[in-house]
């Protein structure tokens, strides 16, 4: 996994999961470290560029519940 510190504050964790009880066993170790997780995005490997999008992403709507 990559950690990448973005200038709003906000750290991005990118990396391969191999399998769904993979990500969940992540998830898992991220809610037993009260690390507040803000969005999961899945990227495939034909759209993997080495740098994920900003959770800000302007372009994309706010999910139900989010601040503006």
């Amino acid at each position: 996994m990559t950690l990448t510190n973005q200038n709003d504050g906000t750290t991005v964790i990118s990396g391969p999961v191999v399998d769904q009880a993979a990500l969940h066993g992540l998830i898992q170790k991220l809610r037993d470290l009260s690390v507040c997780l803000l969005s999961l995005t899945r990227i495939g490997p034909d759209t993997a560029t080495g740098h994920p999008p900003s959770i800000y992403d302007q372009s994309r709507p706010n999910p139900p519940g989010a601040p503006s």
